[in-house]
């Protein structure tokens, strides 16, 4: 149960520290203080506030610095999707924030014009990813919420839980351990509201192989697992250490005694 406990306690840790760097990371507000650019196609637009439209049809309106749309500004494609924040050479560049005609938001720090480092991703169904990006995509460390309440945090590889992480249901059901592709996968422990806990290897999201379920009267089952049922050669103590069967199982019953 250590490994277990250290997985917790690291997760809890992530979701404190990217709670910290969000604070920084809120819709950048369009102040400006530097003059109107001018309208003479002459004139460089240098250190100054302009307009520019682009020819795929976006528009930007903010700082620009010899003669490109470099500081702190806003990009509007014709889809309605908008980008507020900081630019360099028409690319979001620095913090800012993507939101899209549908109601999905990105924020957090851009580079060339890709989400990279600590971000957020909400959807319009109320779901959020607030974590490590790479290149547009969740991957790295974060946390994934739920509408429904559901939360889960750990590793991520293309917004799917890979990796060591915690998921967590408001009943208090919750699961510590290994993912892959959003499924347990690898060893873990999943615990319940009314304190029975399963702690051993997981296959496809079921209990696989060894694993040991305790039940809430103090009773346990050690040995074998197939398919999230007993299935094996196992064992079966009482809450007081005695044996009360150890033989093999099958589809969850004792078939035979030892």
């Amino acid at each position: 149960m250590t490994e277990y406990l250290k997985i917790l306690s690291k997760c809890i840790l992530i979701l404190q520290l990217i709670n910290l760097v969000l604070c920084s990371f809120s819709a950048v507000a369009q102040e400006f203080n530097l003059p109107k650019c001018s309208d003479s196609k002459s004139q460089k637009m240098n250190l100054c506030i302009g307009e520019k439209l682009f020819r795929d049809g976006s528009k930007y309106y903010g700082e620009f610095t010899d003669n490109f749309a470099t500081g702190q500004g806003k990009i509007t494609w014709p889809d309605g999707t908008t980008y507020t924040g900081f630019v360099l050479r028409s690319r979001p560049q620095g913090k800012g924030v993507l939101k899209s005609a549908s109601g999905e938001e990105i924020s957090g720090d851009w580079n060339e014009g890709k989400l990279n480092g600590i971000g957020s991703e909400t959807w319009p169904n109320g779901e959020k990813y607030v974590g490590d990006f790479v290149d547009n995509e969740a991957k790295g460390m974060g946390v994934y919420f739920w509408p429904s309440g559901i939360k889960y945090a750990g590793g991520f590889a293309s917004y799917l839980a890979n990796g060591e992480g915690v998921q967590s249901w408001p009943d208090g059901r919750k699961y510590i351990g290994q993912f892959k592709n959003s499924i347990y996968e690898g060893m873990g422990a999943f615990f319940w509201p009314d304190g029975a806990r399963y702690v051993g290897s997981f296959v496809n999201g079921k209990a696989n192989g060894d694993g040991v379920h305790f039940y809430p009267n103090g009773s346990k089952y050690v040995g074998k697992w197939k398919n999230g049922l007993k299935d094996g050669y196992g064992v079966y103590l009482h809450a007081n250490g005695d044996l009360l069967f150890e033989g093999m199982w099958q589809n969850d019953k004792p078939i035979e005694a030892k």
